[in-house]
């Protein structure tokens, strides 16, 4: 049976199957070359689509946090 026909069975192909590894993996904070050594990829243009996507996303996390302590550093309290 090919990848095509789904060997890995339920329409799951070992292409699809190595992305969502590396896209997790990218998504738990791995870097490029963490994720190479256990993928198998190449060159670093071939894992940064996976890494750019998640490293945006913990980037905006972390804006948001740095927002929220400075407005919780910046609050006054009126005078009675």
């Amino acid at each position: 049976m090919s990848a095509a026909n789904g060997c890995c069975g339920d329409g799951l192909s070992p292409h699809g199957l190595r992305k969502a590894t590396c896209r997790s993996l990218a998504e738990a904070g791995c870097n490029a070359h963490e994720i190479m050594a256990i993928s198998g990829h190449q060159t670093l243009a071939e894992v940064t689509r996976y890494t750019v996507a998640a490293n945006r996303f913990h980037l905006a996390e972390r804006a948001v946090a740095a927002m929220e302590r400075k407005e919780t550093r910046t609050k006054t309290v009126k005078p009675a």
